[in-house]
């Protein structure tokens, strides 16, 4: 089986004309997604400014295994068969995929429709069942979970984007099984390179703690030091 997106796939994608490919600073709501305001300077607007198959392909850039260790990532979950994981800004796929591989059924939200297109053309290219992933359109502003639906939230390179993060990480956590591990990874303000964000739009390990247990989580297993360019943060 393939480990991550060939260049075949993303050569043989002709689906979104070069219109869609490019975001907008201030898109229109899409599907029932509600408007939101994005304060200048944000990570969201930083995202925005960018072409979508530049977004594609930063994702999917040769050597992301290596320094971010997705594999090793994903198994700080423990066992996942038969489990319903949440991949919280899936983007292209590049987790859903992984998580699937190890057992796990997989639901893949992001706020951006393109990218869950995208992630439904790859499901079966990857040759991964299309019932092991599923895509969620999912508004800024709220995880879209039923109570208790999930028995863990992965979550890489997205908790800079989230606004008003303790109002939402407290509903994301009542999607959540009682226990279930909540797993961040995301730039370390003080690790800048690899085309990581600015600084300044970046969240420090104190300050996602601090945020989290407003939200309602108690324990937190921090590794700041495993990744070249992250830190991992293990929630419950």
């Amino acid at each position: 089986m393939k480990t991550r997106l060939g260049l075949a796939f993303l050569c043989a994608l002709p689906l979104l004309s070069s219109a869609q490919q490019r975001v907008v600073a201030h898109p229109m709501p899409t599907r029932g997604q509600a408007a939101s305001h994005k304060p200048e300077g944000s990570a969201s607007q930083h995202t925005q400014q960018m072409d979508f198959m530049e977004l594609v392909r930063r994702f999917e850039v040769n050597g992301r295994e290596i320094w971010q260790k997705p594999d090793e990532v994903i198994e700080l979950l423990g066992k996942l068969k038969n489990k319903t994981v949440l991949d919280l800004g899936a983007g292209t796929g590049y987790f859903s995929i992984r998580l699937a591989r190890h057992g796990a059924r997989v639901i893949a939200a992001d706020v951006d429709p393109r990218f869950l297109d995208y992630i439904r053309q790859r499901v079966p290219a990857e040759g991964v069942d299309s019932g092991e992933v599923i895509t969620r359109l999912v508004p800024h502003d709220d995880p879209k979970l039923a109570p208790g639906e999930v028995h863990a939230v992965l979550m890489v390179d997205v908790y800079h984007h989230i606004e008003h993060r303790p109002t939402y990480f407290a509903r994301l956590r009542k999607g959540m099984q009682p226990g279930s591990p909540l797993l961040i990874v995301d730039y370390h303000p003080a690790k800048p390179g690899n085309d990581s964000p600015p600084p300044n739009l970046l969240v420090s390990p104190r300050q996602v703690e601090a945020e989290l247990r407003k939200a309602g989580f108690k324990q937190f297993e921090w590794k700041e030091d495993w990744l070249d360019y992250q830190y991992v943060l293990i929630a419950r």
